[in-house]
């Protein structure tokens, strides 16, 4: 992000919000149905006013959850934002969405049309994409109580950007923790790190109104929760309490019932727990899954994991 210097003619900004916003001016020959042309160009200033980034969601001007059931979250200076509230539902909701999960790279016009109305003519394509963006800049705008001149999606060269010093995203944290998972050399940090990832992903990408654009992001972030709660799981196991493990390991099955690695990790660790009661019933639930499912049977390698858990009962009993 550029260097900070004020918005010309804009009035003072309170430093709670002294956030990378720009102001910005449309392409002439975008103008749309719906964004009046005075008012977009009354967002002419150039200037920023910014500060440095911070890694907390309580610093950031707006935050994002993408990672739970239902609806796009959004709050703006701390105060939830319900979907249809000032400009924010809909396409310009999806657009939020759309340039949040860019990781603080700028998008080509052409990259946002192709992604969000791939089926529309080019003409009504461009008309519903800036229909979209006056909407959210305002709605932003009024949420935040940004001065006229100050906006957080800014626009140079064709390109879009939301300013990411503005906004937490719960994916990119998310994803944040587990990179720091990976690299730390503590195996306490470790775990916390994983915890950290874990406790932020509170379901699927936008939930059960996942758009066609993010079908790919969302199968590549659940991918990585699930390798975040195998390695958890692994980790609790290697300080020895398998109780974590277990739980960890449970939900892992729960997660992707049809990946019999899942269920051999539970009836390992429930075996190992001594519940030789419960390995029982979690292979007669992998059973189920898989012959109504797949009409399969469990490999000899889970079957090898039950026999020998009721081999451990027996010499037991």
């Amino acid at each position: 992000m550029a260097a900070a210097i004020a918005a010309a003619g804009a009035p003072d900004v309170p430093a709670s919000d002294q956030v990378a916003i720009q102001g910005d001016g449309p392409d002439a020959q975008d103008m749309v149905d719906g964004a009046p042309e005075e008012e977009d160009a009354e967002e002419a200033p150039t200037g920023a006013v910014a500060s440095a980034a911070a890694p907390s969601m309580a610093t950031h001007l707006i935050t994002l959850h993408l990672l739970r059931d239902g609806l796009l979250g959004v709050a703006v200076a701390g105060r939830p934002v319900a979907d249809g509230n000032d400009g924010l539902a809909g396409q310009p909701r999806e657009l939020l969405a759309y340039l949040a999960l860019q990781r603080g790279r700028p998008v080509p016009r052409d990259h946002i049309l192709e992604a969000l109305w791939p089926d529309h003519d080019p003409a009504k394509s461009i008309s519903s994409f800036h229909k979209a963006l006056h909407l959210l800049r305002k709605g932003l705008a009024a949420q935040a109580g940004l001065p006229p001149g100050l906006m957080i999606v800014t626009e140079r060269q064709g390109e879009y950007l939301l300013a990411p010093e503005a906004v937490w995203v719960d994916a990119l944290a998310f994803e944040e923790a587990l990179d720091e998972a990976a690299q730390a050399g503590q195996e306490d940090r470790h775990g916390a790190l994983l915890r950290r990832a874990l406790d932020l992903y509170g379901g699927a990408l936008l939930g059960d109104q996942v758009p066609d654009w993010a079908a790919e992001e969302r199968r590549r972030l659940h991918d990585r929760y699930l390798d975040a709660v195998r390695a958890l799981s692994t980790w609790h196991e290697g300080h020895g309490d398998l109780a974590s493990a277990l739980v960890l390991a449970l939900r892992l099955a729960d997660a992707d019932p049809l990946t019999e690695a899942y269920h051999r990790r539970v009836m390992r660790l429930q075996g190992q727990s001594g519940d030789h009661d419960a390995v029982q019933r979690r292979y007669a639930l992998l059973c189920d899954i898989l012959r109504t499912e797949l009409r399969a049977s469990p490999s000899k390698l889970t079957q090898a994991v039950y026999a020998r858990s009721m081999e451990q009962e027996e010499a037991v009993s």
